[in-house]
């Protein structure tokens, strides 16, 4: 191409051929990229990739330093703020928003943590997904669990297969998290300083079962329900404000709070 060229007072400009003027022709000939295997990894942003090894990885890097310390690490999306920057030899992870997947986790395995610092500090796990800012930002969660929500887990439980959705349901308590498995906490505040060894126990409503101190198998269903029991097993308390009879019973089924004065049933018997 030709550029319009000044050649000093009193004489006409004249068109010349550009010069080459220096610029990027290439995503690797910019100062804050990277690419290589033929665009199967890209990293954008001062610091992303910048340790990715070239050998094919197919890792995807938006973002100041994102992805910053994978290695061999493949098939990894990082974008935002310090996204995964830890990731060294993780695989399948996808971490979105600022410092999502910050620390610690270097070699997490298909975990999803999307939303301002979920997972920030979480521990290396596998298939995990933390949705939402801070979920499960703290401890070495357990494998095969989904938390969702604003500060959903965020001391995340160390046991596996554990479901919290709502905001700061199963919130936890720094230095006793929930150590066991299977708990399902739906609703806001639901489970929110359960703890230690609690097993199965299935809360949905609004601030259900959030005192249970490894207390097992217990199912609360309805707002403010089972939300004294502590120790207590194999308990069943359904409707608003429903609760057993005391912190530490086991094997006791309510129906409502104190405030019902009927029971209506088309059966009026009960059998075993």
């Amino acid at each position: 191409g030709q550029v319009l060229t000044s050649n000093g007072a009193g004489s006409a400009p004249t068109f010349q051929a550009a010069g080459g003027g220096g610029g990027a022709t290439d995503i690797d000939g910019l100062s804050d990229a990277i690419t290589n295997s033929s665009g199967e990894t890209i990293g954008l942003g001062t610091g992303a990739l910048a340790n990715d090894d070239g050998s094919g990885n197919d890792n995807t890097a938006l973002g100041y330093q994102a992805g910053n310390d994978i290695t061999t690490g493949n098939n990894n999306v990082t974008i935002g703020y310090q996204a995964g920057d830890k990731l060294t030899t993780g695989l399948k992870n996808i971490a979105i928003g600022n410092q999502a997947m910050h620390t610690n986790g270097t070699t997490h395995d298909g975990v999803i943590a999307i939303g301002h610092q979920a997972m920030e500090s979480a521990g290396p796990t596998d298939s995990f997904v933390a949705i939402g800012q801070n979920a499960a930002r703290y401890n070495t969660p357990g494998s095969s669990a989904v938390f969702i929500g604003f500060n959903a887990a965020a001391y995340a439980p160390t046991g596996t297969s554990n479901v919290a959705i709502g905001y700061e349901a199963m919130f936890g308590v720094n230095g006793s998290p929930i150590s066991e498995y299977g708990n399902v906490a739906i609703g806001r505040g639901a489970m929110r300083t359960a703890k230690n060894a609690a097993i199965g126990n299935t809360a949905i409503g609004s601030y259900t079962l959030d005192l249970v101190d490894g207390g097992d198998y217990n199912t609360a269903v309805g707002y403010d329900s089972g939300d004294s029991i502590t120790t207590g097993s194999n308990n069943s308390c359904i409707g608003n404000g429903a609760d057993a009879s005391s912190a530490t019973v086991s094997n006791e089924f309510t129906l409502g709070n104190s405030s019902i004065s009927s029971l209506r049933c088309q059966v009026q018997s009960i059998s075993s």
